[in-house]
């Protein structure tokens, strides 16, 4: 169900543009060459959709911040921009 709703908001075609700008910008060292161009969008799908689709569950949870759309915002950016800036990528 997720998966027919999150193609209606995203068509097919998207992703092979993100995959070809994202290749494109690892062979020019702008983006982390660790990263797989093939698996962004779908990462960030899953950084901003699941904690939405979990909000309520959240709250449940004792020790569980309240946590705002500011933080998911917040999060959602340090998590894309510190996984996708070369500067910050690790060695294997």
């Amino acid at each position: 169900m997720l998966r027919e709703w999150l193609l209606t908001l995203v068509p097919l075609e998207r992703f092979a543009t993100v995959i070809s700008a994202f290749s494109l910008a690892q062979q020019k060292g702008i983006v982390n060459p660790l990263i797989s161009p093939p698996l962004v969008m779908t990462s960030i799908m899953a950084v901003v959709m699941l904690p939405i689709t979990a909000w309520d569950m959240l709250g449940k949870i004792p020790i569980m911040p309240t946590l705002g759309k500011e933080a998911l915002r917040r999060h959602a950016l340090a998590l894309l921009l510190d996984g996708l800036c070369p500067e910050k990528s690790r060695e294997e």
